[in-house]
């Protein structure tokens, strides 16, 4: 019915909820001081894909949901609904459907700037990365637009630039430092 910080100091794991503003949390500094570790649904999730070539990322400040499951649908009339798995801030986690995730189907991701914060600890960022815009947001979260830029940063600062991919919407160049290859 209630959180406890006696359950946060004696759990193996605690996943965060990217909507959990970690700054001065009570409940995750017990468990941080207790050296109980902290993941994310989607940290999980990419530490055990099993292709990382075969993943979209989609952010931006507004758009994504309608990108990623635009895409999604692509995919699947072309690969059939079996082999593109569509996930993240859009149509919940895949960590439930995991084991259904083949090396050669397709991950395609909405990611939230709450959900790429945890992705810049993994050093990950995905092979095809898509913004579909950027403006102010979240700023209750972020306290300056340079904050949320950072946040949302991530989903390039770890692709290969002989490798990856970046497809950025209009007006986007000026706002982020993109290695890969863009379209």
């Amino acid at each position: 019915g209630e959180h406890e910080s006696s359950d946060f100091r004696r759990a193996d794991l605690i996943v965060v909820n990217p909507a959990v503003d970690q700054r001065d949390n009570p409940f995750l500094l017990a468990a941080i001081t207790a050296g109980i570790e902290t993941s994310s649904e989607i940290c999980l999730l990419i530490q055990n894909l099993p292709n990382r070539d075969r993943t979209i990322g989609v952010t931006g400040t507004a758009g994504k949901s309608t990108v990623t499951a635009m895409i999604g649908h692509i995919l699947s009339g072309i690969l059939g609904d079996a082999h593109v798995h569509v996930g993240g801030n859009l149509g919940g986690s895949l960590l439930e459907r995991f084991e259904a995730i083949d090396e050669h189907d397709w991950v395609v991701l909405e990611l939230s700037s709450f959900m790429l914060e945890g992705l810049t600890d993994e050093r990950w960022s995905p092979h095809i990365a898509v913004i579909t815009n950027f403006s102010p947001n979240h700023l209750d979260r972020y306290n300056t637009v340079e904050a949320y830029q950072q946040a949302k940063q991530s989903i390039f600062d770890y692709q290969d630039p002989d490798h990856d991919i970046a497809i950025l919407g209009s007006g986007i160049r000026e706002h982020f430092h993109i290695k890969a290859k863009q379209v």
